[in-house]
């Protein structure tokens, strides 16, 4: 107390935290002809995905200050910080293994008192793959899949080993998945998945969700990758076969026609179907079937205009249409929320960044930046309507349904649309994306962006690199250039010299 009392010695403090956060936030760089987008990008975002990272959900302004931090919700946050600051996702991978039981399931989130004594969440496994698969792709440290790590034994899981690599916690986690299915041969959804709303879907443990199997399967697919860079090939097939085993039982059992359903509860009745009265259609379903692969083409342009046609309003993506509008036992809180509010349709930016993606991985520029434009703090129309703070994302906001007061934000700073939305910007968007073997250049664009820039540090180098789209294309890459020296492909090998490098990218049809 006595040392702050002198304002010099205040204002040196003050100075030294802006020179912290202007450190942190500074290492990635863009420049588009979208100034709102640069700002957020450059500024914003990283501020926001860090206080994330560092507190998950837990200082909120709308949770009562929360218990701690969620599992689930701090394993995709530590994902989106990879590019600037990969040192602290080491260490929080450790963090997030020592959360593993011997049988595959995880703490469902822990505070300074330790882990919660809560029943596991099913649909939470898969996130520690994509985080681990992430890390060794942005540093090429592979080191980290062979160290071990305890695991977690408390009521939940009294039995099983002690330790174990980071490899095998991630093959008990996905183990675990992969025999916990029900009827239609899909993981069992339990008191919920990515949605905490569907909390009573699956109380009897006959429910089954499409989105886990979805997620499963990108999963699968990931770790079977971190299983080749250890040898262990045996494992590796293992998992191809489960991602064709589980791919064929979405595409029989989760398939409606016109989109993919949600999942069935324990009676064994479909949500998310075009039978159903309300909650028809649900928006993560579609996206993840793109995101997870499991999509056949012949279905991705019906996929793909459904969530259009059905979903996407001025002011984002509902998150399900029509909203509940009675209490259903059989689904849980979900159908207990006011129309457009929470998990009950409102416009859910998380989930709206699960399209984004999708869109970006469908080579859908425009449609993509049109999405992200809708949520952007700092693009809203109306601050009167929309109220909460205009340089950060909120978790939602609300959707169509409700009487009065669409489109208005809330439960802002503690989400993960931060961090996807800054994993989209720089890596799907501007397309600098971390590869096994590089990295690799990528962009996708809205056809208005004839020049952009982005400085990427990537394994002890930087790359600064321009993008040039003379004809206003949304995606290709016609050539790259490196230090004046055209190479093959779109893949930078890692040069880790500590030296800043000039790449130039011209977008257009490729001419290999």
């Amino acid at each position: 107390m006595n040392k702050y009392q002198d304002v010099i010695q205040v204002r040196k403090e003050l100075d030294a935290v802006r020179k912290d956060w202007q450190a942190k936030t500074s290492l990635i760089k863009i420049e588009t002809p979208d100034k709102d987008f640069n700002t957020l990008v450059n500024t914003w975002l990283p501020y926001q995905l860090y206080i994330n990272a560092y507190w998950s959900r837990n200082p909120s302004y709308y949770h009562g200050g929360g218990p701690g931090k969620g599992y689930r919700c701090n394993v995709q946050d530590t994902e989106s910080i990879l590019s600037l600051n990969p040192g602290f996702a080491r260490k929080k991978i450790r963090e997030f293994a020592s959360l593993i039981r011997p049988d595959g399931t995880n703490a469902v989130g822990w505070s300074l008192d330790g882990p919660w004594d809560q029943s596991p969440m099913k649909g939470q496994v898969v996130w520690f793959t994509y985080l681990v698969n992430a890390y060794v792709k942005e540093t090429g440290d592979t080191d980290i899949l062979k160290e071990k790590a305890p695991y977690l034994k408390d009521k939940w899981c009294k039995e099983g080993e002690d330790e174990g690599t980071i490899i095998e916690h991630i093959y008990k986690q996905l183990d675990y998945s992969w025999n916990d299915r029900g009827g239609h041969n899909l993981p069992r959804i339990g008191r919920g998945d990515w949605n905490d709303g569907l909390d009573m879907a699956g109380i009897k443990e006959k429910g089954e969700s499409v989105m886990i199997a979805q997620t499963l399967v990108r999963a699968l697919q990931q770790a079977s990758e971190l299983a080749e860079l250890v040898d262990d090939n045996e494992k590796a097939k293992e998992l191809k076969d489960r991602v064709q085993e589980m791919t064929e039982a979405i595409n029989k059992n989760g398939w409606d026609g016109e989109w993919y359903l949600r999942g069935f509860k324990d009676s064994g009745e479909p949500f998310g179907s075009n039978k159903n009265k309300e909650g028809k259609i649900f928006l993560n379903t579609q996206s993840w079937a793109i995101l997870s692969g499991i999509i056949p083409k012949d279905r991705r342009k019906k996929v793909l205009e459904s969530m259009d046609k059905h979903l996407d309003t001025e002011h984002g993506l509902a998150l399900f249409s029509p909203a509940y509008s009675d209490y259903d036992p059989e689904l849980g809180r979900i159908a207990m929320f006011v129309k457009g509010t929470k998990e009950n349709a409102a416009i859910f930016c998380h989930a709206n960044l699960f399209k984004i993606a999708a869109d970006l991985a469908h080579g859908r520029g425009q449609r993509a930046y049109q999405s992200l434009k809708k949520i952007m703090p700092n693009k809203q129309k109306d601050y009167e309507l929309y109220k909460t703070e205009p340089y950060v994302f909120s978790e939602y906001l609300i959707g169509p349904e409700h009487p009065y007061l669409f489109g208005e934000g809330a439960f802002s700073w503690l989400t993960g649309t931060a961090g996807w939305a800054y994993m989209m910007a720089t890596e799907w968007i501007l397309g600098a994306r971390r590869d096994f073997e590089g990295l690799r250049i990528d962009p996708c664009l809205p056809f208005s962006w004839k020049n952009c820039k982005i400085r990427r540090p990537f394994r002890e180098a930087t790359y600064e690199i321009l993008i040039e789209n003379p004809k206003g294309i949304e995606h290709g890459v016609k050539e790259i250039w490196v230090d004046g020296k055209k190479i093959e492909g779109n893949l930078i090998k890692p040069h880790r010299d500590g030296k800043s490098h000039k790449v130039k990218v011209v977008m257009g049809k490729s001419d290999r």
